[in-house]
């Protein structure tokens, strides 16, 4: 992309690491397909939830 840093994966875990990785994960995340329109949609949800579980377990920590 023109104008934009590349932001590269620093080799981080815990919750630095799930992020990076749910964000490579929308990156790859196919369109809907007329043959399987259920399966974005599937996969999207499941992003979803894991992205409220990042913020979950963020949340802990930081009151933790």
């Amino acid at each position: 992309m023109i104008g934009r840093p590349s932001l590269h994966r620093p080799e981080e875990s815990g919750i630095v690491g799930r992020i990076f990785d749910l964000a490579e994960a929308v990156r790859r995340l196919s369109p809907p397909d007329r043959r399987d329109p259920e399966r974005f949609h599937i996969e999207k949800s499941d992003l979803a939830a894991e992205l409220r579980r990042v913020a979950h377990d963020a949340q802990r920590v930081r009151l933790g």
